[in-house]
């Protein structure tokens, strides 16, 4: 904790805040464990230069909301700019994690009200400028509720071209394995969402791994529940989503 509280002070004295305990910004006056740290930073298109999300209230350092802002930064500290995750009549939104997607950065996120917490949201910004590309947009399947009877998370593919988003039940004991799946890509336009079942036991199989590929394809990795079972071999599934078509292939091992 000390080490993580050390480079965070780092990251957040580069400008007018910094963190001076585990629970409290100076000069703010708001509980770290209520808003959280900042994010995560990624890379702009400059040698040095990066972008992160930090909270902010109404009227500090020019502020014009109380806010989540990301913020573009120099090498030298300097600030570049920066832009509110915010959208007019919105509860505030949360960051889970900043992706860099080719010449974009998406938030993914969160809003703070209790009763939309589990249903997760993006929003496009460009690396130059920060400016907010469309409205905060759902980045889950439209037509499924979310709760605490789900997991769900996302990922990045290795191309940085998309972003995939998925959410099964946590307790599954089924002849198939249903799973609901969104993809993003780099422009912010959602390519698909579908809830799928895929024909795997989820008695026996559980979802190891999960991504796109550089077409937003889904690729899957399915794996054996217990050790002890040595009939149940890995599975891979692919997803062609024009083609609503599916690829079953057994790994041998």
């Amino acid at each position: 904790m000390k080490i993580i509280a050390a480079l965070l002070t780092l990251i957040t004295s580069i400008y007018a805040q910094g963190i001076v305990s585990v629970m409290d910004f100076d000069a703010e006056g708001y509980i770290i464990k209520k808003v959280g740290y900042p994010s995560n930073i990624v890379p702009l298109h400059k040698k040095g230069y990066f972008a992160y999300a930090e909270y902010w209230l109404k009227g500090k350092a020019g502020r014009f909301y109380t806010a989540y802002y990301l913020q573009g930064m120099a090498p030298n500290g300097s600030e570049l700019w920066a832009k509110p995750i915010y959208d007019k009549g919105k509860p505030i939104i949360k960051p889970i994690k900043l992706v860099k997607l080719q010449n974009n950065i998406v938030v993914v996120g969160k809003y703070l009200d209790k009763k939309l917490e589990h249903q997760w949201v993006y929003k496009v910004f460009s690396q130059e400028g920060g400016n907010p590309i469309g409205l905060t947009k759902n980045i889950g399947v439209s037509q499924v509720k979310m709760s605490d009877k789900y997991f769900q998370d996302f990922r990045e593919n290795h191309t940085k071209t998309h972003i995939i988003w998925y959410a099964f039940q946590k307790e599954l004991k089924r002849n198939d394995f249903p799973i609901n799946i969104s993809v993003i890509n780099a422009q912010g336009r959602k390519l698909w969402e579908r809830s799928l079942k895929i024909k795997v036991s989820s008695k026996l199989y559980q979802l190891h791994d999960i991504n796109a590929d550089s077409k937003g394809n889904a690729l899957m990795l399915f794996t054996r529940k217990s050790y002890e079972d040595s009939l149940s071999k890995p599975l891979v599934v692919f997803y062609d989503y024009r083609q609503k078509t599916f690829i079953y292939d057994t790994l041998e091992t």
